[in-house]
């Protein structure tokens, strides 16, 4: 079994090292550079095209838009999102621990 997780954070540190900082990218250009890595990723981990579509729109959800929130905030029939977050401090570090309430 894969350790998804893993994956997502390899992908993104690619794909960030990919991105120009001269200039602005649209989210088409963006897409692209997502979908390539990850099709290059894939056939490394052999993964099947299920896992890359939702790898696909996981990672503009994490770049381009809210993340996790995003699939609420696209719901028509969620009218509330409640966050709870908890921070505490552990040896002069701020840690914090987000929950999302449904």
């Amino acid at each position: 079994m894969r350790n998804m997780e893993e994956i997502k954070n390899r992908l993104r540190e690619s794909i960030m090292g990919r991105f120009s900082m001269d200039r602005e990218l649209s989210d088409d250009e963006v897409r692209d550079i997502i979908d390539t890595t990850i099709m290059e990723f894939g056939r490394s981990l052999g993964l099947s095209l299920e896992e890359k579509q939702e790898l696909s729109k996981d990672m503009f959800y994490t770049i381009r838009r809210l993340d996790i929130l995003q699939e609420l905030t696209d719901d028509p029939k969620v009218t509330e999102i409640m966050i709870k977050i908890l921070r505490g401090e552990k040896g002069g570090v701020l840690r914090g621990n987000t929950g999302l309430l449904g």
